[in-house]
């Protein structure tokens, strides 16, 4: 049977499986007509406009941006469409290209003005949009004018739900304000005058993130400054709200009107670089509005009344906690550590399916018999995240709780991920660059992987066959039979691949400037 007299279902298929990245859909399409009508769509589903690569080669540029909108019109079959504005001045541009831009830009319109008409008329065929990724940096190259004109016509695409904006390193406005009807709206760096409303014109705004970087000029952003643009009476649908940057700020006094509109909330991701007051957690229990999606906070400083608003959600899937080591100085810390697992980890058993809790120090937080027992009722985990003090997990002897943990591995049938930290005894924790507490992590790092590598099981489980275990100093270890007829297993490195190894190197930076970062935060407060 000849290829061509296959279902179009099947030769879509073999056309989704090519690889992006060897041009095999683009060869594909050129085949012939019956494969092109099948490669094209997903050809275009698509589209990214670069203008530095556009303007090395601007004869090709218009070209092609001229076929997009005629003929068959391409344009049409574009769901998701990336900008990305450099600055003329840019350092990363070679210095024959900025030559080259700065003689287009003395031609007026010749190019710039050119493509961005092009692109105008292209984008008033993109029915099918949906998505918008839009990133400047620095000085845009295009007119303001046809900028202007290309995002008005974005907005009134019919079906735009996801708008991501990013403009690093600058602080002016985007003329984004009249994007509206959203469901995902994410906004990274620059002035954020015209977030207020986008939001306001998306009643159904299921999740928005934004960061505000250093370069705003802004030196604090209010929370509540984001609703601003609703009219009396009408509040936020938002469900997921991701904040992170140093300059947000939330008053006491705002809380009583912020409140409403995060009555719907499901996550909320906070960030480390503000206070959020006690009366924020009072509040939002008062009014009834309990996450049930999850809970991401770093805690240079825990305080009861966010424990007692956690203590009180239900039905949690994911918990993300990161504590500073000032805790490890409070009187609290024990009777704190007791709550999390008893009245927040076992209340939500049924429902958890993440675990992050990485304590900046060791103690009460750390893996013991207690915790092991509440961590084997969460029978739905895919991912365990948690730290390991050597001395309260009894490393040196057999009845270590990290060979427990991995003797209960088969009543986690879904369990994907073990990431298994060190912690940072309270006596080391003096200063960053301590010989001792890195001489310490090292060799409890060291203990850990010892008691994974020799831990033997037999007939393990199917799923436990996928589980990768992680330690501060091996990543991605695996069980495998000792020998090919032996039925014993045990946990061995694999041959990492690049993405592994990067991953690895990614996992062990961020360990340490966590580390760093928080011993810094501990000892500028003290």
């Amino acid at each position: 049977m000849s290829l061509l007299n296959f279902p179009d279902e099947i030769l879509e298929k073999i056309v989704i499986n090519t690889d992006l990245r060897t041009g095999s859909r683009q060869a594909i399409r050129l085949t012939c007509k019956n494969l092109c009508d099948v490669a094209t769509p997903l050809i275009f589903e698509q589209f990214y406009i670069n203008f530095t690569q556009m303007a090395r080669d601007s004869s090709h540029t218009i070209r092609f941006l001229r076929e997009l909108s005629k003929g068959r019109r391409l344009a049409k079959f574009i769901r998701a469409l990336y900008f990305r504005m450099l600055p003329t001045d840019s350092k990363s541009n070679s210095k024959s290209l900025r030559n080259m831009l700065a003689s287009l830009w003395k031609n007026g319109d010749t190019f710039y003005g050119t493509i961005g008409s092009l692109i105008l008329a292209a984008v008033s065929q993109m029915d099918a949009l949906e998505r918008i990724h839009w990133m400047t940096m620095g000085k845009a190259v295009l007119r303001p004018k046809i900028v202007d004109q290309i995002i008005h016509s974005l907005s009134n695409r019919p079906h735009i739900r996801f708008v991501s904006i990013s403009s690093l390193g600058i602080d002016r406005d985007i003329p984004c304000a009249p994007f509206h009807g959203l469901i995902y709206l994410t906004i990274d760096g620059g002035s954020l005058n015209y977030a207020p409303a986008i939001i306001a014109n998306s009643p159904n705004l299921f999740r928005l993130k934004i960061i505000m970087d250093l370069f705003s000029s802004a030196l604090f952003m209010p929370v509540l400054s984001l609703f601003g643009a609703f009219p009396e009476g009408t509040y936020s649908s938002v469900q997921q709200l991701i904040l992170s940057g140093p300059r947000f700020s939330l008053e006491p006094t705002t809380v009583p009107a912020l409140v409403p509109h995060l009555r719907n909330l499901s996550e909320f991701h906070m960030p480390s670089d503000f206070d959020i007051p006690h009366e924020f957690w009072i509040e939002l229990h008062d009014a009834g509005v309990f996450l049930h999606r999850s809970i991401w906070k770093r805690c240079i400083q825990l305080d009861n009344s966010f424990l007692n608003y956690f203590g009180a959600c239900r039905d949690l899937k994911e918990v993300h906690l990161r504590l500073g080591r000032r805790n490890a100085f409070e009187e609290q810390d024990e009777q704190r550590a007791q709550f999390f697992l008893y009245n927040i980890i076992a209340m939500n058993s049924g429902s958890l399916t993440v675990l992050l809790l990485q304590p900046e120090y060791a103690g009460y937080w750390c893996l013991d018999v207690p915790m092991l027992e509440v961590l084997s009722l969460c029978a739905n985990l895919a991912y365990i995240g948690i730290c390991v003090d050597e001395k309260r997990a009894k490393m040196n002897h057999d009845d270590n709780v990290v060979t427990m943990l991995l003797n209960i591995l088969r009543r986690w049938n879904f369990l994907e991920t073990l990431d298994l930290g060190a912690a940072i005894p309270i006596h080391t924790m003096t200063h960053p660059a301590d010989p001792i507490e890195q001489r310490s992590v090292e060799e409890a790092s060291v203990e850990i992987t010892r008691c994974v590598t020799n831990y033997n099981c037999r007939h393990p489980t199917a799923q436990m066959l996928k589980l990768r275990v992680h330690t501060d100093s091996v990543y991605g270890l695996q069980l495998r039979q000792h020998e090919l007829e032996s039925q014993i297993y045990s946990f061995t490195s694999l041959q990492t691949s690049e993405a592994d190894t990067r991953a690895m190197r990614c996992a062990q930076i961020i360990r340490k400037v966590e580390r760093n970062f928080a011993i810094t935060s501990f000892n500028a407060n003290d």
